[in-house]
């Protein structure tokens, strides 16, 4: 393959990878306006992020055999289509189901596109030439979620938060009309049915069933019903029970989706956990960050953005340094160690926001965040294909992508339930604060109420905000909690020899 035919390649999964990790962090800054404008939910709020983070991950283990069935080229454009289809139907959704139905479809395609872009590397480049293009993929990936806050901010207060789906089009076209005209595509060796055959259909079904019903039960108790209802009881225990049955799904599947002979490594199951913990925090970061600037410190788009600079750009480059320092040391040990220690002390930090701006505190956090948040992205990947066998690297990679991206959904969700649940709690000293009832009976439903706060007298719209940065603040314990997790997991990870300072792996 020529080199310009290489570079051409390269520069559609550059700029795939950049604008899919921008998607998120864009999307997060806009959250509050997109809230306003479609009368959105609190439990909807979340969902605009977790429908696509969940449908992401639960058809992730799809794409590797389905593009051995048919071919990598059109599972990557087919991807690449299926994600500009859902950005378009977000830019136009005209209220808040639209566009989580959007966003989900972006999922699906971000999904695609992420796992195929690793596959086809490991097709096209050689063992000794795969790292510089994996670390051009990354660093524009990384390039992507630094812009993402500014660019969002701007788009939000001047365009509107629509062009935030709009900018989507044009760049993942010319991506598909690269990957279309350079892209090999290469006789198939296996017959499409029997490729098919392995994929874990079972296992999908069970796991997107089991969190989406858990994610309702606990997100319906307290607020839509009792947590002692028939209805909460029910989801909550037919999700639990789907995720049981889906574990020893795994243990008969053939070719299961979280292989469980991974967790028979002590260090690796740690991995596992601190990834686990990583995007279970990481993404609080990027979602409840801009509610705490926009709705209680009353900031624009465009300074919530320039705000969460202060962790994205940061975040960019303790994400190379640390691979940089284990390329060098072949050691990740004290690396995984260091960086969740800064990830527990940045959420803790956070608990202490006040509801007027403390500079300080905001900077400070963001940056100890910034440093546990960069190093997590690869150095518990490098301890988990380090710990298991060179056959099972490539199951362990799938495993650690689709755990950190069901964690994301997660969280978003497990976030939400807290909050809804301490501003409900709030109800009663705002009424004495001389709050009018009616904003009071929607303050667990909606966050448009700390919009129209403006208006109100200056008493009301203090009690408001004094409200919802207590509830953000037991918001931050919980994430405090799991970050302590992924802390404590650290001491259990061991360092393994890693050849030039990478674990080895073979070819192909």
């Amino acid at each position: 393959m020529s080199a310009l035919r290489k570079a051409g390649i390269m520069c559609a999964f550059g700029a795939g990878g950049a604008l899919v990790s921008m998607d998120s962090v864009i999307v997060s800054v806009a959250l509050p306006f997109i809230s306003k404008d479609l009368s959105t939910t609190t439990s909807q709020y979340s969902w605009v992020a977790s429908s696509y983070l969940l449908a992401a991950a639960s058809l992730m283990p799809l794409w590797g055999p389905m593009s051995d069935a048919v071919g990598r080229k059109p599972v990557l454009t087919a991807g690449l289509l299926v994600f500009l289809v859902g950005s378009l139907i977000s830019a136009l959704a005209r209220d808040s189901n639209t566009l989580i139905g959007g966003r989900a479809v972006q999922g699906m395609g971000e999904g695609a596109f992420t796992v195929m872009t690793n596959i086809c590397m490991a097709d096209l480049f050689r063992l000794h030439e795969r790292s510089l293009y994996i670390a051009i993929y990354a660093g524009a990936s990384c390039v992507g979620a630094a812009l993402a806050p500014i660019l969002g901010g701007v788009l939000t207060q001047y365009a509107g938060w629509r062009w935030c789906f709009w900018i989507n089009l044009p760049v993942t076209a010319a991506c598909i009309a690269l990957i279309v005209g350079l892209l090999p595509f290469p006789m198939l060796k296996l017959s499409a049915l029997t490729e098919l055959k392995r994929v874990d259909w079972l296992g999908m079904l069970l796991v997107s069933c089991g969190t989406v019903l858990l994610l309702f039960g606990l997100q319906f108790g307290g607020i839509v019903f009792a947590w002692r209802s028939a209805v909460v009881i029910g989801l909550v225990t037919a999700g639990a029970g789907t995720l049981i049955l889906f574990v020893f799904q795994q243990t008969k599947s053939l070719y299961p989706i979280a292989p469980l002979r991974l967790f028979r490594h002590r260090s690796g199951s740690a991995c596992l956990l601190v990834c686990f913990s990583h995007g279970f925090v990481y993404i609080a970061c990027l979602y409840y960050l801009p509610i705490y600037f926009q709705l209680v410190l009353q900031a624009g788009a465009v300074d919530a953005g320039l705000w969460l600079l202060i962790t994205a750009i940061p975040t960019t480059v303790f994400t190379i340094a640390a691979a940089l320092v284990i390329q060098s040391t072949g050691r990740y040990r004290d690396t995984i160690r260091a960086a969740t220690a800064f990830l527990t002390l940045g959420t803790a930090l956070s608990i202490t926001f006040p509801a007027y701006r403390s500079w300080v505190r905001i900077v400070i956090s963001q940056l100890l965040l910034a440093v546990g948040i960069g190093p997590l992205f690869q150095a518990p990947l490098i301890g988990l294909q380090a710990a298991v066998r060179p056959s099972e690297v490539s199951s362990a990679y799938a495993t650690f992508i689709f755990l950190r991206t069901i964690s994301s959904a997660i969280s978003i969700v497990i976030g939400q339930v807290a909050l809804q649940n301490e501003l409900q709690k709030q109800t009663t000293a705002l009424l004495d604060a001389g709050v009018s009832p009616d904003i009071v009976a929607s303050l667990p439903h909606t966050l448009d109420v700390f919009w129209a706060s403006v208006g109100l007298p200056n008493s009301n719209r203090d009690a408001l905000r004094g409200a919802l940065t207590f509830a953000l603040s037991r918001v931050w314990i919980l994430y405090t909690i799991f970050a302590v997790f992924g802390f404590l997991g650290s001491y259990f990870i061991v360092d393994h020899k890693l050849k030039d300072g990478l674990p080895h792996q073979e070819d192909g």
